[in-house]
C-alpha cells in the first residue's frame, strides 16, 4: 500500500529494482494512481541526482514526493524521485530497503 499525503493510500503493485540506487517513479504514474492534483505535491531541491535509464538515456528529474508505504505489517516513509515520462513506472530502489529490509530470493525480511 502506497500513500502520498494528503491523498488516501492505494494498493499498488510495484517493481523492485535491486540494481537501482534510487527509488523513482514517473509523473504519469502519480497522476494515474493519485489524480492530476498530485503533481502539486512534487517538491524541488537543488540537490537532486542526475539519473540515467538502464539503457543510458538521461531522465528529466522534476522533483520528489514524500511517500508512505506499508508492506505487510511494516510501515515506513521515504522520498521518491519523480521524473517526466508518459508511461506509468515506479521502481523501488535500494535506497528504500537500506537498513530496513533484507531482500533475498523474492522474499522480504525485516532488518531488526
Amino acid at each position: 500500500e502506497v500513500s502520498i499525503p494528503p491523498f488516501p493510500p492505494k494498493e499498488i503493485h510495484l517493481c523492485i529494482d535491486t540494481g537501482a540506487n534510487y527509488t523513482v517513479c514517473s509523473n504519469a504514474f502519480l497522476m494515474f494512481h493519485f489524480g492530476k492534483h498530485v503533481v502539486e505535491n512534487i517538491k524541488w531541491s537543488g540537490k537532486l541526482p542526475r539519473l540515467k535509464s538502464a539503457t543510458g538515456h538521461k531522465l528529466k528529474v522534476i522533483g520528489y514526493v514524500d511517500t508512505k508505504m506499508r508492506m505487510g505489517t511494516y510501515e515506513f516513509e521515504f522520498q521518491v524521485l519523480v521524473y517526466e515520462l508518459k508511461e506509468c513506472i515506479f521502481l523501488l530502489g535500494n535506497d528504500c530497503f537500506y537498513d530496513r529490509f533484507i531482500y533475498d530470493s523474492g522474499k522480504f525480511n525485516i532488518n531488526q
